[in-house]
C-alpha cells in the first residue's frame, strides 16, 4: 500500500487528504470486511462537486442535542500525548495525523471527505479494523473537555459517513479527543 495525498481545486479552495492507495483485487483476497472495500472506494472518489450549491460545514452545523460519553485512559488520547512529545514545532492537527498515519495500524485516511446535498465535512483521521469492518471516524479537539459542538460534528460526520459508503451505523464508532481526554458518541 503506498500513502498518497489528493488535492482538489474547486473555487480557488484547495482541498487535500490523504490516504493509501489500494488495489480492490487484492482487497477481497485478503478477506477485507466489505465496509472496508466501501470506504476505499470512497476515498478514491475524491471530492464530489456536482452540488448546486456550496454545502455548509459540519462545524457550522445548527447544536444538536448530543450525548458523549467520556473515556478514561483510551488509546487516542495516549497516541495524541505520544505524538505530541514527538514532535512540538508544527500544527498539533498535522503533526498528529501523521503520527496516527505511521504508529496506528488501522489508520487509513486523515482529511477524507464527506457530503450531502446540504452539508460538507472533512474527517480528521479515519481507521477500520479490516476483519471487523467496525469504521473509527475521529475528531481532535485541543481542549476536548471545554467542546460544546464536537458531538454536533461527529454526529454529521458519522451520518454522512454511512451515505456515502454504505455502511451501516452500528459499523461506525464516532470519537472526538485531545491528549487527555477521549468521548465517544453514544446518541
Amino acid at each position: 500500500m503506498e500513502k498518497i495525498t489528493r488535492h482538489i481545486v474547486k473555487n480557488e479552495i484547495v482541498f487535500e487528504y490523504t490516504t493509501y492507495d489500494f488495489v480492490l483485487m487484492e482487497d477481497v483476497r485478503l478477506g477485507w470486511h466489505p465496509n472496508m472495500i466501501k470506504l476505499v472506494q470512497h476515498l478514491r472518489r475524491g471530492f464530489y462537486f456536482g452540488l448546486p450549491q456550496r454545502p455548509t460545514s459540519a462545524s457550522k452545523a445548527k447544536r444538536l442535542v448530543t450525548k458523549c460519553e467520556r473515556l478514561k485512559d483510551h488509546e487516542f488520547s495516549k497516541m495524541a500525548l505520544a505524538a505530541d512529545a514527538y514532535d512540538k514545532r508544527y500544527k498539533r492537527h498535522k503533526v498528529l495525523q501523521d503520527y496516527f498515519m505511521a504508529n496506528q495500524r488501522y489508520t487509513i485516511a486523515m482529511e477524507a471527505p464527506v457530503w450531502d446535498d446540504e452539508m460538507c465535512t472533512l474527517l480528521d483521521l479515519l481507521l477500520i479494523d479490516p476483519k471487523t469492518g467496525i469504521v473509527d471516524l475521529l475528531d481532535y479537539k485541543p481542549d476536548a473537555a471545554k467542546e460544546k459542538k464536537a458531538g454536533t460534528q461527529i454526529y454529521h460526520g458519522k451520518r454522512l459517513l454511512c451515505n456515502n459508503t454504505g455502511i451501516k451505523p452500528e459499523f461506525i464508532r464516532a470519537f472526538y479527543f485531545d491528549e487527555h481526554n477521549t468521548y465517544q458518541l453514544i446518541s
